[in-house]
């Protein structure tokens, strides 16, 4: 179920860019994309500091109280995070509007409604995750996707522009939230729950995590304003068809450790250190072996993937899907190392790992636009970027937990069968 919510979240994001490359110039296709990598940072801010703290807090829980009680201080929490952020946002594009095109003026004076009505649906995801009901989040990411669809569709046919696709992309997250506040799948209910403490307590964890996950995304976002600040929107809307086609193969990734999170956190709590090394590495095995097929194939026909997306105006991006496919491969080891030292309570260390790969990525994005100008380059940075944190995540982990690489393969691919046995029944 969580990779069917996730697949079909994906499969219309991906339909939805496939779109807009097709109606838009490579400028407000770029625009476009700068904004969305925009909102996407502040919800990794939004997220990073409540999402795994949330599922973690209920995850340790004894009482429903308590639970409820996090509820609620995640709820007023998070709307303290969205206008204090998004606010000031808008605010600094209606200042210096002079300075960037009306469009992107436009996207940027309604930034901070985007992140206030997001909240709702946002809040039910991260409680969805930690209770496990996946069925559920089926509903949740795709009726925000599938009124964000139907306005690129219809931006399509009229060429109305931005303005549309912004009004379309608004009215996706209103509607899925209200749809999970009249079934309560959102907390809402508790919103007047929690203290001070309870707010503290999910700040406490989650400042490691929000830098963590600031920092992850920052290994995607830094390509997109380091490309828009020194080469133009062309190149960003270039650079962002191969990440689109990617986010496919994020599809098994973040339906895996959304499972994964809440599984190991019981596996710690109630068992022995033995047994979550063992879950540790079945489940790292199972989400590597899943991943490394989809990426070879990605590598084979990067070429119709590009053009089935986007068209051929579009085929130079092909070798940049190349260099996505081969790092891709890597994420699943980098992504359980992290998830394992927060289990374990060193987010601190899962936050330096982070660090270290987005300075790795900046440093190595400069030097490949100022030196070669050259978007390839900026691709290639990834590969070493996410080389450096899964060497950094396995030093320290293995200082912590006394796992064993190559048994990480063999219990993924004992699990993976099992997984392929089940569609059988």
């Amino acid at each position: 179920m969580s990779l069917l919510g996730n697949g079909t979240a994906a499969v219309l994001g991906l339909v939805s860019f496939g779109l807009l490359a097709r109606s838009l110039d490579r400028s407000e296709l770029g625009i476009w994309v700068f904004f969305m990598t925009v909102f996407t940072l502040f919800d990794m801010v939004r997220s990073g500091l409540l999402s795994n703290a949330l599922i973690k807090r209920i995850g340790e829980s004894d009482t429903e109280e308590e639970k409820h009680a996090y509820t609620g201080a995640a709820w007023r929490f998070g709307l303290w995070i969205s206008a204090g952020i998004s606010v000031p946002i808008s605010i600094f594009f209606l200042i210096f509007k002079d300075h960037f095109s009306p469009e992107l003026v436009f996207v940027g004076k309604w930034f901070w409604l985007n992140a206030i009505v997001s909240q709702p649906n946002t809040m039910a995801i991260w409680l969805l995750n930690a209770y496990n009901r996946f069925d559920r989040l089926f509903w949740t990411r795709s009726i925000s996707q599938f009124i964000y669809f139907l306005g690129c569709l219809a931006n399509y046919y009229t060429n109305t522009g931005l303005e549309l696709i912004l009004w379309s992309y608004v009215g996706g997250w209103l509607v899925a939230g209200i749809f999970t506040s009249v079934n309560t799948w959102n907390g809402i209910k508790n919103f007047s729950s929690g203290t001070r403490a309870h707010i503290l307590s999910l700040f406490h964890f989650g400042k490691y995590s929000m830098g963590t996950l600031l920092g992850s995304n920052l290994l995607k976002s830094t390509d997109t304003f380091l490309l828009m600040f020194f080469m133009g929107p062309a190149p960003v809307a270039r650079y962002n068809v191969p990440e689109r086609l990617l986010g496919l193969l994020d599809i098994p990734i973040r339906s895996l450790v959304s499972t994964a999170y809440p599984k190991l956190i019981a596996v710690r709590k109630h068992k022995n250190e033995g047994a979550f090394v063992s879950e540790y590495e079945l489940q790292t095995g199972l989400l590597f072996l899943i991943v490394l097929p989809v990426a070879v194939l990605t590598l084979l026909f990067s070429d119709w993937l590009v053009i089935i997306l986007a068209g051929r105006d579009y085929l130079d991006a092909s070798v940049l899907l190349k260099v996505f496919a081969i790092y891709t491969a890597l994420i699943p080891l980098d992504r359980l190392s992290g998830i394992a030292l927060e289990v374990y309570d060193l987010q601190k260390l899962n936050f330096y790992k982070v660090m270290l790969m987005a300075g790795v990525n900046v440093v190595g994005d400069l030097i490949a636009i100022k030196v070669f100008n050259s978007v390839l380059g900026v691709a290639l940075v990834s590969i070493i970027t996410y080389g450096s944190g899964i060497v950094f995540g396995y030093y320290f982990l293995r200082n912590t937990l006394p796992f064993r690489p190559m048994r990480i393969l063999k219990s993924g691919f004992f699990e993976l069968i099992n997984v392929l046995k089940s569609f059988k029944k």
